[in-house]
């Protein structure tokens, strides 16, 4: 999963797992380098529990979370803020399921889902897109 900040992600982790992490598989940070004492990216990777409880072979196994923050975006143009990629992807054997700007719905956003009937065979694509609908979540 990737998104911006990092809260609402671990949150929506932990709601499509069932479960709250385990194990940080691994976490980085960039600093400034002018000031050392901020992160302005960080990206870690957390291990949740199984579906089925216990794994055999160590908690990283089950299911997996990536967590990415950036507050260091490159701007468009040169000087126009670039709007933070707000958005989190889940795969699973048969496709994905990738839900953009789920934290502002009501603004924009959009569904993509990539699947097939059974494992193994090509993948089919839809996209939903919503622009500026109120009452129109996800």
């Amino acid at each position: 999963m990737i998104l911006f900040p990092t809260g609402y992600t671990l949150s929506m982790s932990r709601y499509l797992s069932g479960a709250d992490p385990t194990k940080v598989i691994s976490a980085k940070s960039d600093v400034d380098p002018k000031v050392p004492q901020i992160d302005t990216a960080t990206t870690a990777t957390l291990a949740f529990p199984t579906l089925g409880g216990i794994s055999e072979t160590g908690p990283a196994d089950g299911l997996t979370a990536t967590l990415n923050v950036n507050f260091r975006l490159p701007q468009r143009l040169g000087f126009l803020p670039r709007w933070p990629n707000m958005s989190m992807r889940v795969t699973g054997t048969r496709g994905t399921a990738e839900l953009n700007d789920y934290i502002m719905p009501w603004f924009y956003h959009y569904i993509t889902v990539q699947s097939s009937e059974q494992e193994g065979e090509p993948l089919r694509k839809r996209t939903e897109k919503r622009y500026g609908n109120l009452g129109w979540t996800t």
